[in-house]
């Protein structure tokens, strides 16, 4: 007998991102095998079937599916779980639906009610369930290990996601961060506590859907806590139940372990508990709901069980109020008053990055929007933007005839946009502005094209320092396309362009990665350190419109500072004693590497090669590289079956949990180090005499206003805060400044 004839006949209905997770899984699993792929884009599907399910048709219709099928796997966008699976379920097919079950409460009791009534197993994928953490949560609870739980608190950072435009429509996702991947957070917190109440809730909906949700909640135990998700910033990724005698701390990231801390010694003690043989969570997700069809096991996650996460989303929305973000009150956000002339439309490239996003935020503080048409390549980090009724364009700035079409009916340009192709891509946008007629440019520049070590002779003749070439390529890919917007200048282009040094603020690296690296131990303080120049990311924006309605100064390049160097030592130090770090004072010498030989250059730049390997991120983006997929998946199809090769595709079938300590880890970050050996004082004299530009926000109230935010963004606990900062999450949330 043909063992194929055996196997459960699944489809994979609707075919993103998600559905490929889905394929790999269903690649390693015995007792079934994908027979029909079905998406409303027949083009997606015969792709999608090409490479991942060489053996599948792609059906025309859900009647086709259910004629070639005994179970699906349903991947489609959010309102249109309810409708799919009703349909497929009576018609006589299992299905194992994508999370949240639906979209209403109304629609999630129907698709129970009727996989009752047709006798069909419906599951939903709250696939968190079958992480080996959660299993070991769930021992550690139910054995009372380090007693009663009394509260907890999750926060997870969806970051530069794989998201297309239909994520960011209401209408077809039923709202943003929350009902993305709160489910996730929500199916665990009522396994483990019971049922769930909606003490509070909050959003940054500004009217799109929201990119940062906050929630209190008190479990069916009396057990309360808060969850906060966000896919606008790259954060953390953390949940603490905090119980009588100690606590459990776990990461979605780290899928095969848990820590476990008891504080009822005299010193903390903490161990590590950690699954003996991980495997992939969603290869046990489908053989569970395999053996469910079979009548052989029961499900990890009945629907029923799915209706909790859906019901307190539900109920957050009902009680939703608008977030206050503290960091940005509207009276601290104010850009200049009315321009010397007015602009049709402003083309806005870099719109997704963090200058870019604040720049909307305060723009749309002053009824200002209109006026702006926002150019992303992607929207992988467009969640801060999409809150708003913005004008988008998708454009790539290597495109010429894209950039073209972005630009056509606008009268000015600002170009805040960055890539490995900077002069290339800024000759595309003054090319455009030539074809166009369009007169004003402002170019975001930098100083950090005289190289990351800026010598104290800059002081001299500040911006008539002549720029040479580096070596650094980010700083001399800058410096070429700078010199390309001074030649449009010649030719009448009215050109301001910004040189900023340090930009800091909520969302950006310099401040961001600064925190979490002092959290880590991760940054020394050179004692003969150098200096930094300051520009909070509020004033860089107002430095943008001031350059809209110069009437002088083009083509010359301005430093944009808040005029006030500061040494590094002092801006290290005022954020490691927001959480109470004290980085160790060090020497360069002690900590500056030398030239390297060519042999010590290969070795270290082949060094972190493995553990950028074995990464998640490198995997996953190798499975969301379409090439590598067409090249590499169905070569890994014909291979799976050879006995010699199963360790080894097993280990990579693996969640990519790296046991080792990352390379690195105790050393300083030696960026971080470079950059405290800037020599150079920066002055803003020259951008304040041509385009009028004064900054506004010195450094003791940018830390202020940053402060806000890492402590909004867990970057600051409530035992690391400062009596200034102290306050609980309530009255982060519900106190206007």
């Amino acid at each position: 007998m043909d063992s194929r004839s055996e196997q459960t006949r699944i489809a994979l209905i609707g075919c993103g991102a998600i559905a490929q997770t889905h394929a790999r899984a269903l690649s390693g699993v015995a007792g079934a095998r994908c027979t029909a792929v079905y998406d409303i884009s027949p083009e997606r599907a015969a792709s999608f079937r090409q490479t991942f399910c060489p053996e599948a048709e792609v059906a025309r219709s859900l009647d086709a599916v259910i004629e070639q099928t005994d179970a699906a796997i349903v991947a489609v966008p959010n309102a249109l779980h309810a409708p799919v699976s009703i349909a497929l379920m009576r018609g006589g097919l299992h299905v194992l639906c994508e999370k949240p079950l639906a979209v209403s409460l109304t629609d999630a009791r129907e698709m129970v009610s009727v996989a009752k009534e047709q006798g069909r197993v419906l599951t939903c994928g709250l696939v968190r369930r079958f992480f080996d953490s959660t299993v070991l949560v769930s021992e550690a609870l139910s054995r009372n290990l380090v007693g009663l739980p009394v509260s907890f608190e999750t926060r997870e950072s969806v970051w530069d996601g794989a998201f297309n435009r239909a994520m960011f429509d209401r209408a077809i996702t039923g709202g943003g961060i929350l009902i993305d991947i709160g489910p996730h957070a929500l199916d665990l917190l009522n396994l483990w506590f019971g049922s769930i109440e909606v003490l509070e809730y909050r959003d940054d909906a500004r009217p799109g859907v929201e990119a940062f949700s906050y929630a209190r909640l008190r479990c069916g135990s009396g057990v309360v806590g808060s969850v906060h998700l966000t896919r606008a910033y790259g954060t953390i990724n953390h949940t603490r139940i905090t119980c009588e005698r100690g606590y459990i701390d776990f990461s979605p990231k780290e899928r095969d372990r848990i820590s476990i801390v008891y504080t009822d010694g005299a010193e903390p003690f903490q161990t590590t508990a950690q699954a003996a043989t991980p495997r992939d969570p969603f290869v046990k997700q489908l053989e569970n709901f395999l053996g469910a069809i079979g009548g052989e096991v029961e499900l990890v996650v009945p629907a029923a069980a799915a209706l909790s996460a859906v019901a307190t989303i539900e109920a957050c929305y009902e009680k939703r109020q608008p977030l206050i973000e503290l960091w940005s009150a509207e009276a601290g956000a104010s850009i200049p008053g009315s321009p010397a002339h007015s602009y049709k439309k402003i083309l806005l490239t870099g719109a997704s990055g963090s200058v870019g996003s604040r720049m909307i935020e305060m723009w749309a503080a002053e009824g200002r929007l209109d006026s702006l048409r926002c150019m992303v390549r992607s929207y992988r980090s467009a969640a801060r933007i999409m809150r708003y009724p913005v004008e988008i364009v998708e454009a790539d700035l290597t495109d010429a005839q894209a950039i073209r079409r972005a630009a056509e009916g606008c009268d000015a340009i600002v170009h805040l946009g960055v890539g490995d192709k900077a002069a290339r891509e800024t000759q595309s946008l003054l090319d455009a502005a030539r074809t166009l007629g369009i007169r004003r440019f402002v170019h975001m520049s930098t100083a950090a094209l005289y190289g990351i070590r800026m010598p104290s002779s800059i002081e001299a003749l500040q911006e008539k320092t002549k720029v040479v070439k580096t070596g650094e390529p980010y700083a001399d890919e800058k410096a070429r396309a700078e010199r390309a917007v001074m030649r449009a200048c010649e030719r009448g282009l009215e050109a301001v362009i910004l040189r900023p040094h340090m930009v800091y603020g909520p969302a950006l690296r310099w401040s961001a990665e600064l925190m979490q690296l002092l959290a880590q131990n991760k940054i020394g303080v050179l004692d003969d350190g150098g200096w930094c120049n300051l520009i909070y990311v509020d004033d860089l924006v107002r430095a943008v419109w001031s350059g809209l309605v110069a009437e002088k100064g083009f083509g010359e390049p301005l430093f944009v500072t808040d005029g006030a160097p500061l040494r590094w030592s002092e801006y290290i130090e005022a954020h490691a004693a927001l959480i109470g770090a004290m980085p160790p004072r060090v020497l360069s010498k002690d900590v500056l590497r030398g030239k390297l030989s060519l042999r010590d250059w290969v070795k270290e730049s082949v060094k972190p090669l493995p553990a950028i390997i074995k990464s998640r991120e490198f995997r996953n983006f190798v499975f969301e590289s379409p090439a590598i997929q067409a090249a590499v998946f169905p070569f890994y199809l014909q291979l799976r079956e050879s006995q010699k090769l199963q360790p080894l595709i097993e280990k990579l079938r693996g969640d990519g949990t790296n046991n080792q300590a990352p390379s690195g880890q105790g050393e300083f970050h030696p960026l971080w180090v470079e950059l405290q050996t800037s020599e150079a004082r920066l002055s803003s004299e020259r951008v304040q005499a041509l385009i009028g530009f004064r900054a506004q926000v010195d450094f003791r109230e940018g830390l202020r206003r940053s402060a806000d935010w890492f402590k909004q963004f867990g970057l600051m606990s409530s035992r690391e805060e400062t009596d200034e900062h102290q306050g609980s999450p309530t009255e982060v949330f519900s106190t206007a400044s």
